[in-house]
């Protein structure tokens, strides 16, 4: 196997990363992110930037259920609803963001969250009580449970 560059695999709880750097052909395995802070090519690896603290793997958390929103606020939820998608999914930590309006009720929404860890789902919370949509959904109706996995 010919490798051309220079990765440098780390693990991480819930994550595995690669870095790569032209400048090497060596094939870097680390199994701490305290095992190797520099690159055989002198830059900074990802394990510089990991916490080198041994962390607990912590399972993911799943939200699922659905909402029911007012007729009055319908057409502000809906709006402001795209925007919410978007601002989510982009948040770290979060792996699956789904609402989706009911055929045969309207008013009804299906919710499927799925996030890394209690900590980014905890996250995504805070941030949506000061956000648009926290205000939009405030008489929305929420039947939710939430389970942890993995």
């Amino acid at each position: 196997m010919m490798v051309s560059s220079c990765a440098v695999f780390i693990y991480l709880p819930s994550l595995m990363e690669t870095a790569m750097s032209k400048s090497c052909s060596k094939l870097h395995l680390i199994t701490r992110p305290s095992c190797l802070p520099m690159d055989c090519c002198g830059t900074i690896s990802l394990a510089q930037l990991a916490d080198s603290a041994p962390r607990k793997s912590m399972p993911k958390v799943i939200l699922k259920g659905f909402i029911i929103v007012p007729e009055p606020d319908l057409n502000a939820v809906k709006a402001e609803l795209i925007n919410h998608k978007r601002l989510t999914l982009s948040e770290p930590g979060c792996l699956v963001f789904e609402v989706v309006q009911g055929t045969i009720n309207p008013y009804r929404f299906d919710v499927y969250e799925e996030f890394i860890d209690r900590d980014s789902f905890e996250r995504h919370q805070a941030r949506v009580k000061s956000s648009a949509w926290g205000k939009v959904s405030a008489n929305i109706e929420r039947h939710y449970s939430q389970q942890s996995a993995g």
